[in-house]
């Protein structure tokens, strides 16, 4: 495993990296708690009437910064309830 996912991934590039890593497949998202913006895959599903809007509302954290319940809302960075 430690060493077909680096072969693998070194195959990939080399073949096709003009379909993998297409840059509007990706999005920058701002992580206000860590104070940086990182690159991730955009959403891929789509409804063509727009009744869904598929996006990422909350950015990562590190750990041992959240309490252990579900917050009322659920775009709060940090969960202090």
């Amino acid at each position: 495993m430690q060493y077909s996912i680096p072969a693998m991934m070194k195959l990939l590039y080399q073949h096709e990296a003009k379909t993998l890593f297409n840059p509007s497949f990706f999005e920058p998202q701002r992580s206000e708690n860590l104070g940086v913006t990182f690159v991730r895959v955009k959403p891929v599903a789509q409804f063509p009437g727009k009744e869904v809007e598929l996006k990422y509302n909350v950015g990562t954290r590190p750990n041992g910064v959240d309490q252990p319940v579900w917050p009322k809302d659920l775009k709060v960075e940090v969960v202090t309830e």
